[in-house]
C-alpha cells in the first residue's frame, strides 16, 4: 500500500524515512524540477534507485537546515 503524502508538508513529523523527489519538493516548496537540478548538481543529499532519485530524511534535513544556519549568518 502507497503511502499517502499530503499536497504540502509543512512539519517534519511527516516525512517518511526516503523520500522521492516531489515529496522534497513539496516540503521545500521548491519546483520539482528545481530539486531534480540541485541533486543534479549534487547539492541535495540523494541515491539513484534505478533510475530516480530518493532521499534520505535524516540527511536531506542536516542539508535544509544548513541552509537555515547559513542565511542567518550573512543577515
Amino acid at each position: 500500500m502507497r503511502q499517502r503524502i499530503p499536497k504540502t508538508i509543512y512539519d517534519r513529523k511527516q516525512l517518511p524515512c526516503v523520500m522521492t523527489g516531489g515529496m522534497v519538493a513539496r516540503f521545500t516548496d521548491y519546483t520539482p524540477d528545481t530539486i531534480r537540478k540541485y541533486t543534479n548538481q549534487g547539492l541535495i543529499p540523494a541515491r539513484k534507485l534505478g533510475d530516480e532519485w530518493r532521499y534520505d530524511r535524516d540527511e536531506f534535513l542536516a542539508w535544509w537546515d544548513s541552509l537555515s544556519m547559513k542565511e542567518a549568518n550573512h543577515a
